[in-house]
């Protein structure tokens, strides 16, 4: 991120004399600007997973609904989703669940990196899930792709910092190995578990 941020601002500093028009000068903007969201992307994942760590990460809890930041969640990937013509299939149990009392912005941040991670290898053409039910007062909820799974062996070093799984058969992506770490850190700060099936 600040590689690309370094270059488009270098090449806007040099715009007058290189004679960009303002279209170009519009993309260089907005790349700076994707760059720069990227970044401190980045940048709040290491500060959050560090904060776990430490004991640090403090929650606040609140009332809301969870079909909101669901569609919230979902619609920040949207994009990328179509890109790849992958289906985010919203299941219709969850406009019946009502309000959740939860730290808004970390159950928001559950449900981003696991939807991402479900897109990043989920193949073209296929399909990510959002499920959620109660069980005993406790809300549980699940993200599924159709993509290729995992052996037990990746399954054991997913929700490790900084761990990768490195397989040829699905898509080259960028990531810092951070995401899945950071969701099994705030859903035990709220008393829950992470499973993988």
């Amino acid at each position: 991120p600040l590689n690309a941020s370094l270059g488009f601002s270098g090449l806007l500093n040099h715009a007058v004399s290189e004679g960009l028009n303002d279209a170009q000068k519009a993309e260089y903007v907005t790349l700076i600007h994707d760059a720069a969201e990227h970044m401190l992307g980045l940048v709040n994942g290491l500060l959050d997973v560090s904060k776990i760590g430490a004991g640090k990460y403090v929650i606040h809890k609140e009332v809301f609904s969870f079909l909101e930041i669901v569609n919230e969640a979902a619609s920040m990937l949207t994009t990328k989703a179509v890109e790849n013509e992958i289906r985010l299939n919203l299941r219709t149990s969850l406009e019946n669940l009502g309000d959740i009392f939860a730290d808004r912005r970390a159950i928001k941040q559950v449900l981003i990196n696991l939807l991402s991670n479900a897109i990043k290898f989920t193949p073209d053409k296929g399909c990510v899930t959002v499920d959620a039910w109660w069980d005993d007062h406790c809300l549980s909820f699940s993200v599924s792709d159709t993509g290729i799974g995992m052996s037990e062996e990746e399954q054991a070093q997913l929700f490790t910092a900084f761990s990768q799984i490195d397989n040829r058969a699905t898509r080259k992506s960028e990531g810092t190995g951070l995401g899945l770490c950071l969701v099994k850190g705030l859903v035990g700060l709220h008393d829950g578990e992470v499973t993988v099936f």
